[in-house]
């Protein structure tokens, strides 16, 4: 799966259960980086939900149905797979979610 198909898989999962203003949460802040999406206070969950630590990023997770231990994080967008090239593939995540939410930054390298 692409970066563009886990993300639409993901936008679909929060449109159905996450808040109704969840776009505006994660655009709030301004276009997705490579280094946003490392930390969980800056990534899509934690613009959404205002995740702080790993607890709570999970919590949110699962409020969405969605299951860290079958990579349901990674199937949805949130989070690259750990591959041996991890920075490129979360670069390529954070470009669809900028993509998705009709943000313009795309960053160098960012493959969609």
């Amino acid at each position: 799966m692409n970066a563009q198909e886990a993300v639409a898989r993901g936008a679909a999962l929060l449109d159905a259960k996450g808040p109704s203003d969840w776009r505006e949460r994660v655009r709030r802040n301004g276009p997705l980086t490579t280094n946003a999406m490392n930390h969980m206070d800056t990534c899509v969950i934690g613009r959404v939900f205002g995740t702080r630590n790993w607890g709570a990023y999970e919590a949110a997770l699962r409020e969405l149905g969605v299951r860290m231990e079958q990579d349901g994080d990674v199937r949805h967008g949130f989070s690259a797979s750990g591959a041996d090239d991890w920075q490129t593939e979360m670069t390529a995540i954070a470009a669809a979610w900028n993509a998705e939410l009709g943000m313009a930054l795309v960053e160098e390298g960012a493959t969609l």
